[in-house]
């Protein structure tokens, strides 16, 4: 009871964290605010912890901060991590909102889709132009992005063709700029997109519709050939380096999981198994940083109704 009461005074501490110049709080702040998100909505939620009133009161205090977060969008000393931040709370406030019996509350899940594809950071990047700051807030964006609208489209039967193509295109720019992504991150990236593709599977056809948009865009991204790091300006001019090597790790994800990605790379130590469920109960992997996420959340291999991910995505793309 008390978290929720004071919910709206720990988010405004976290976000302080999450924006400070201390590297190692920003990181661990950003950890925190994941399971500080998942926590709240679930609590939400609950029926018996508060009576609907006052959940009510926290959620209304909770998107009032979010809006005013993401109206900074157009401030010019705005803070890019903390529209982040809030793209990251509407997707996750986003279920509660919607079943609570609030008109205040109400969501056009349409209007809210139109809304988060004006926070994209589709960033161009000057070649050899050591953007490595941008580059890092563009991909937390975007990636921040791709788990809103998988959180958003839980709550629909159907996916329209505008989001599918907003989805597609998210998608390319985190492929393309993955091979550069560090490796405490790419936990969260794996996670967010396996995440969309169970999400779409349930939808009928919504899968192998976004296949046909950017399918052949993701392998041909996968095997391309290029500079080392292209944005940096000791590496731009180096002889160029075949890229598939650093998506081996994403791949093994999506068609399978770690088990085998551990068989092919014994030695890497970095990287944890994941169990693989048998039973058609599916608990998602949440997106947060995989040196805490067993403290808060369990994860599963991308099995989809005791299926393999290659085995779906052979059956939506025939």
């Amino acid at each position: 009871k008390e978290f929720i009461e004071f919910a709206p005074e720990i988010f405004e501490k976290l976000l302080e964290l999450r924006v400070c110049s201390n590297k190692d709080l920003t990181r661990n702040a950003m950890v925190s605010l994941d399971a500080f998100l998942i926590t709240l909505r679930d609590a939400l939620m609950d029926n018996t912890l508060f009576e609907e009133s006052k959940r009510i009161e926290t959620m209304k205090s909770m998107m009032g901060k979010v809006k005013e977060l993401l109206e900074t969008k157009y401030d010019k000393n705005s803070n890019p991590r903390k529209i982040t931040v809030a793209v990251r709370a509407l997707g996750k406030l986003t279920k509660p909102a919607f079943y609570m019996s609030s008109d205040e509350l109400a969501m056009d899940l349409d209007e809210l889709m139109e809304q988060l594809a004006r926070f994209t950071l589709e960033e161009k990047f000057a070649a050899g132009g050591n953007a490595f700051e941008k580059r890092f807030e563009s991909m937390e964006r975007q990636v921040a992005l791709l788990i809103a609208y998988t959180d958003v489209l839980e709550l629909q039967q159907t996916v329209d063709e505008a989001t599918l193509d907003m989805v597609a295109s998210i998608l390319r720019w985190i492929f393309e700029h993955y091979s550069t992504e560090v490796d405490t991150r790419k936990r969260v990236v794996h996670d967010a997109i396996v995440n969309l593709f169970q999400t779409l599977y349930e939808r009928g056809g919504a899968l192998r519709s976004l296949f046909s948009r950017c399918g052949q865009a993701l392998v041909l991204l996968t095997l391309r050939v290029g500079p080392p790091d292209p944005i940096d300006r000791l590496l731009v001019d180096a002889p160029p380096i075949q890229l598939w090597p650093r998506y081996v790790d994403l791949w093994v994800r999506l068609l399978g999981g770690d088990e085998k990605y551990e068989r092919f790379k014994p030695n890497r130590a970095s990287k944890r198994r994941i169990s693989s469920s048998g039973s058609d109960t599916k608990r998602r992997s949440q997106s947060i940083d995989s040196a805490v996420a067993t403290e808060h959340l369990s994860e599963n291999s991308m099995n989809v109704h005791g299926m393999d991910i290659d085995v779906v995505i052979d059956q939506q793309t025939q």
